[in-house]
């Protein structure tokens, strides 16, 4: 079983929070349908939401430094599996 690289999951995690930023920043929260030009959301509002809850959480946890027993290693994933949508 190959070791689960928690830090790996945090920065991939953190890439995709910063890009969402960044183009909530640029955009705004509101924007144009490409195609329609009416006013929507910026979906990238939802995804800066949930991966910030995802950083928080692995922050909180402490899975960024990894599992003290690679043997035993928990699912990085299972607070994504509890009913709650990431």
């Amino acid at each position: 079983m190959e070791k689960i690289d928690f830090q790996e999951i945090f920065r991939d995690a953190e890439a995709i929070y910063r890009e969402a930023v960044e183009n909530v920043r640029e955009n705004g929260a509101v924007c144009s349908h490409p195609r329609t030009g009416t006013p929507i959301e910026n979906p990238y509002l939802k995804i800066m939401a949930q991966y910030g809850a995802v950083l928080v959480k692995m922050m909180h946890s402490g899975t960024t430094a990894g599992p003290a027993d690679a043997g035993h290693a928990p699912d990085p994933y299972a607070f994504l599996k509890k009913g709650k949508k990431c």
